[in-house]
Parts: C-alpha cells; structure tokens; sequence
C-alpha cells in the first residue's frame, strides 16, 4: 500500500482507528521495542492447524496523538466527517514520531 501510495480515508474516526500505522510501529526503533510469540489456526495444506510466529507487540495508545501531529503539517485533508491523506507521507511522519517518542516508562 504505501509502495502504491494509496491514500488513507478515514470516515468519522480519528487515527486512533488508523491500523496502517502499525506498519510504521514496524519500521520504528525505540528503546524497549520488543516481540513476542503469536499463534492461530491457520489452513496448511488444506488442513487446520496451530501456527505459531514472532512479531511486534502492537500498541495504538498513541496512535490519535500522532495522526493529530500528522495533520497539524497540512497534509492531511479533514472535512469532518472526512479525513483523508497520502499512506506514504503518514507511514513516513509515524515513522520518525514513534522512534522520537517512544521511550521511558511504558514503553518497554
């Protein structure tokens, strides 16, 4: 999506509801980032199974902080209840946000 740079609308909710921001929390480095182990069921070979994989502990209690700094750089058009912007230009902001900010207490 953001190779293509889709554009991002979001209708009557916040970033907060924004999960292409998890693929920024994936190309952030802060200190304390970490994984953990994930499991479901998936279809292998045509039968189910438990399927386990490491990746990002997510966490989105920043996410409406973030898409506020975002649109306070003017590329983010907003027509309540519309908000719509540049995937590419989001991803790229979070990025660089998330690695400035998460730190300290909390997030470890």
């Amino acid at each position: 999506m953001v190779d293509h740079d889709v554009q991002v609308l979001l209708l009557g909710v916040d970033h907060g509801n924004n999960t292409l921001l998890h693929y920024a929390e994936h190309l952030a480095e802060w200190p304390g980032k970490r994984e953990s182990r994930f499991g479901s069921a998936m279809l292998v070979e045509g039968r189910r199974e438990w399927v386990w994989r490491q990746d990002l502990v997510h966490d989105d209690r920043d996410f409406v902080e973030v898409g506020e700094a975002f649109a306070a750089t003017g590329d983010e058009r907003l027509a309540l209840p519309l908000r719509c912007c540049s995937g590419r230009a989001l991803v790229a902001f979070a990025t660089q946000w998330f690695s400035a900010r998460r730190h300290g207490p909390g997030w470890s």
